[in-house]
């Protein structure tokens, strides 16, 4: 069989068949040429792959190893090249010199998204970028001092430091140049760090959030059809704002607290579509009126607009969604300034609940259920959870109805009203997520983050409930309503049953 190099190890394959192919070698000797500071300059190499990359030339057949006998010290293990390994070496060779292969630079992912940051951010960590390059081309420059006029050092390592530093300077006159042209860069929608795109594929609310988060100062260019709105920003928060249809600061107005939002302004969260531009450093000084505005409280008063049903259905796509609230979410508004219906939804949420189960809760219509929770998904305040709990919940739900279903039916109410009291003295001392009222499980707005700790709880219950129909109607009859229980869930129930282990709970 062909040997062949595996292509993500073959710069290393390669050099090691180059080293041994000169004159056998020991192992310590090849890491100490390999992992070398000159060596170290340009390739990137460590001992720990050097011994492994032998370790597996050798089974392949491309080396060989003899160890050699040392008094009083630990055997040395040399390294030859084989003929095959010979082969493959200048094979190799000649595909890497003439490699016709595209060059794919990470660092160019940054560059992509450069324009997410402020252009000050931007130059900054480009300076950072520089100021470590021009240390590496000393460093490639003080190697090639040193070997230029030794006679150990082969004349092809003088010509791949010259290499490596010409890409050096390459790179910083790169970054320089692109500084220097940022910096005198007129605004405009071609510059690199404008955002555009179109409004009917990103949200509103996300660009504002972008704006934000990242501190931009500059103006955000909104037009659908005739209508054009520009709002600018200095350091994230809206400083001023212009509209082609006018603007006023009494009828047409919104008011949040002291500050006033222009209605038209608010309007452009609805346009179905349009575009966007956000041009850095340009703010607009006439044809409009200055304000100071809050971009978290811009966001909420938008989102609050929003009546298109397939625009909230790209947030808030089902139903049966479950939602919990976010930690540390950086909208810096309080309580205070949500309406009533919000205030009802946000203390609703529990990371058990679903959207149905919300409208079921708060008495509100599915729509607008699901228009406050897109205010609060785009706002950060709340993000979606893995189903698994409120599955599980379900369940929990559907078993304990079904066991006080059948201690009713037997005319047992004063036995599960005692039964009910004993689970829900149990369930305040674990500090369960649940209780009983009136035999219906009730879900608490405290719930245990970990899914391990909740279906602890959940089995835990669910295992009080047989234990406490066993001590009440003994044994007997508890295995008569487990199985009776078990043979007439729902298939998706079964499935929650045995996948979690309740079997294991009689």
């Amino acid at each position: 069989m062909q040997a062949k190099i595996d292509r993500l190890t073959s710069k290393i394959d390669l050099m090691l068949l180059g080293l041994v192919l000169e004159r056998p070698m020991h192992g310590y000797e090849i890491n100490q040429i390999a992992t070398s500071e000159p060596m170290q300059n340009w390739l990137d190499i460590s001992r720990t792959t050097v011994y492994y990359a032998l370790t597996r030339l050798k089974k392949q057949g491309l080396i060989t190893e003899m160890v050699e006998k040392q008094y009083n010290k630990p055997d040395l293990s040399i390294y030859r090249i084989t003929e095959a390994g010979r082969k493959l070496f200048f094979d190799s060779l000649a595909k890497a010199l003439a490699e016709q292969e595209k060059i794919f630079i990470d660092y160019n992912i940054g560059l992509f998204f450069i324009n997410k940051l402020t252009k000050e951010k931007a130059f900054d960590v480009l300076e950072q970028r520089k100021d470590f390059l021009r240390k590496w081309r000393s460093s490639l420059q003080e190697n090639l001092r040193q070997i230029r006029n030794n006679p150990e050092h082969p004349s092809t390592l003088k010509a791949v430091l010259d290499h490596t530093i010409s890409i050096a300077e390459s790179e910083i006159s790169w970054i320089s140049s692109f500084i220097e042209n940022g910096s005198a860069l007129k605004p405009s929608s071609d510059s690199v760090f404008a955002l555009n795109g179109s409004l009917a594929n990103t949200q509103l609310a996300d660009i504002l959030r972008i704006i934000s988060s990242g501190k931009r100062t500059g103006t955000l260019s909104l037009k659908h059809g005739p209508d054009l709105v520009k709002i600018c920003f200095d350091s994230g928060e809206v400083c001023y704002v212009t509209s082609s249809k006018g603007l006023s600061k009494d009828m047409e107005t919104n008011q949040l607290g002291e500050e006033v939002i222009p209605a038209s302004v608010l309007k452009a969260f609805n346009w179905p579509d349009g575009s966007f531009v956000f041009t850095p450093d340009l703010i607009t000084d006439s044809g409009g009126i200055s304000l100071r505005v809050n971009s978290c409280k811009l966001i909420l008063e938008g989102c609050r607009m929003i009546d298109d049903w397939n625009r909230i259905k790209k947030v808030v796509p089902s139903s049966d969604i479950v939602y919990e609230l976010v930690e540390g979410h950086d909208i810096s508004f309080n309580k205070e300034v949500l309406t009533h219906e919000e205030k009802t939804v946000l203390d609703a949420i529990n990371g058990i609940r679903s959207v149905e189960r919300l409208t079921q809760i708060t008495s509100l219509s599915i729509f607008d259920v699901s228009r406050i929770l897109y205010t609060f998904v785009i706002c950060g305040m709340v993000a979606t959870v893995s189903k698994e709990k409120a599955e599980l919940f379900d369940f929990l739900r559907t078993f304990s109805d079904a066991l006080f279903e059948r201690l009713l039916a037997i005319k047992a109410e004063k036995i599960a009203r005692s039964i009910e009291e004993d689970l829900n003295n149990l369930a305040e001392q674990r500090g369960m997520p649940f209780s009983l009222q009136d035999f219906q499980l009730i879900d608490h707005s405290h719930v245990p983050q970990d899914f391990k700790e909740f279906l602890s709880m959940a089995k835990e219950f669910c295992g009080a409930q047989i234990n406490a129909v066993q001590t009440q109607l003994g044994s007997r009859f508890a295995e008569h309503v487990l199985e009776s229980i078990v043979s007439q869930i729902t298939p998706e129930a079964h499935d929650i049953y045995e996948r979690y282990g309740f079997d294991d709970i009689r």
